[in-house]
């Protein structure tokens, strides 16, 4: 919110809407990101965690799938059963 604020400061500023650069008021801090990968010592954990759940084979197979294939999961949701040419790999 505080990048936006900022962006609207600074177009009220260069239209003259206001007198003042409100914009060195907000700070944007950075965030960390989502790591880009799995670490390959996180994967066995997270089958452990999948053994808790009420339908483990689903889930296990749904995230072997998207290990094996790089696909990302909402690419996984919209799969329908057709989308497999077993004869043709």
């Amino acid at each position: 919110y505080s990048a936006i604020m900022k962006s609207v400061m600074t177009f009220a500023f260069e239209m003259n809407y206001t007198r003042l650069d409100l914009s060195k008021k907000f700070n944007v801090e950075k965030t960390s990101l989502v790591p880009k990968y799995i670490k390959d010592t996180e994967i066995p954990k997270i089958f452990k965690t999948i053994e808790s759940f009420s339908k483990p084979y689903r889930c296990r197979a749904m995230i072997i799938f998207l290990l094996g294939t790089g696909c990302r999961v909402s690419e996984l949701s919209n799969i329908k059963v057709k989308d497999f040419d077993v004869n043709n790999d």
